[in-house]
């Protein structure tokens, strides 16, 4: 939950009270086939009664890496349900839920892009870029020390 700040916080004072939910793991597991869509299901609905019940601001979906919509190891048809899904979402709460997500490259934003031409329209995404000096402490590189590392962070517009 975003919290408010007693100093000057970079948030705006509306975003107070947001809560946040993670759902990319059990995205994952589905689109591999390592759980079923009655579980996605009841994730889903699990986000609505959130968003139903939220006293504050709205609920932050976090869907995590886009590639996973990408993934040749994908089922499309798990995706076309996961991507219909958070779009029924969005319908229904659009005033108290946004999406949020990450891509590595934007090769890999185009591609679902492809796959999903609607999304970008229908999830009113933004893309934000952010660039690290160096690359993410799990990683080493030999041979140089400067790297540049982008991503771009996807949001509904807040």
């Amino acid at each position: 939950m975003v919290q408010r700040n007693r100093g000057g916080g970079i948030l705006p004072v509306e975003l107070c009270g947001l809560s946040v939910i993670c759902i990319e793991t059990e995205l994952i597991r589905f689109v591999t086939g390592e759980c079923d869509e009655e579980l996605v299901k009841l994730k889903f609905e699990e986000i609505g009664a959130m968003v139903m019940h939220s006293l504050g601001p709205g609920l932050v979906v976090n869907y995590g890496d886009l590639k996973l919509l990408a993934r040749d190891d994908a089922s499309i048809d798990s995706c076309r349900y996961i991507v219909s899904k958070l779009t029924s979402l969005l319908e229904v709460y659009h005033v108290k839920l946004w999406l949020i997500g990450w891509v590595e490259r934007y090769e890999i934003y185009l591609n679902v892009l492809n796959r999903f031409p609607y999304k970008e329209k229908d999830w009113d995404l933004q893309l934000l870029t952010i660039t690290a000096s160096g690359p993410p402490k799990e990683q080493t590189f030999s041979t140089s020390s400067l790297f540049a590392f982008s991503c771009f962070l996807l949001v509904k517009d807040l």
